[in-house]
């Protein structure tokens, strides 16, 4: 009777493809753990550029009122070259009361008068877009985000607020009291 020494030619082909299948499907596992890994860490610096941008806008507002805020296009960030930013600014519509009820088409007094106030309210409120673009594989990807900025400096101030809200000094948040 003869003893087997070791393993036969099939046997081991068998062992190569079980070996190769799982060393297939650990290297598709950390293929796509890379990929997400990349994104998030995509989307998070995104995020803190936007989170930086729109905080240096709202102090610009608030030391120099709406003229701070200035469209601009496509311009980079100073540690971050492949990221450009763009701003897109405008005034809000003026949305009445006749634009949100059905009912109040006719003219009356109240109507007129909330479409006073809505006016000087809208005349306040700028819509600020703030959209960030950088090139990923010859392809253009852009991420946005929408705010309002509220002029509530004294001087701009709808007669109807006078006094109800207090002015910000120009030096608002600097110092605390």
């Amino acid at each position: 009777m003869k003893h087997r020494r070791g393993l036969s030619f099939i046997e081991v082909m068998y062992s190569i493809i079980i070996l190769t299948g799982v060393m297939v499907i650990i290297s598709q596992f950390f293929s796509q753990s890379t990929k997400q890994l990349d994104r998030s860490k995509r989307y998070y610096l995104v995020s803190q550029l936007m989170d930086q941008k729109i905080t240096e806008l709202e102090l610009n507002y608030q030391k120099e009122g709406p003229s701070a805020l200035i469209e601009a296009e496509r311009e980079s960030f100073e540690n971050y070259p492949d990221f450009l930013w763009s701003l897109e600014t405008k005034q809000m519509e003026n949305m009445g009361p006749r634009d949100l009820i059905e009912g109040l088409r006719e003219e009356n007094q109240i109507t007129n008068i909330m479409d006073q106030v809505t006016k000087q309210i809208m005349d306040l409120v700028t819509e600020v877009r703030l959209t960030i673009h950088y090139t990923k594989m010859e392809t253009e990807v852009s991420y946005s985000i929408t705010t309002y900025f509220v002029d509530f400096q004294t001087g701009n101030q709808p007669s109807f607020l006078q006094g109800l809200i207090p002015a910000m000094p120009a030096n608002s948040g600097a110092e605390n009291p």
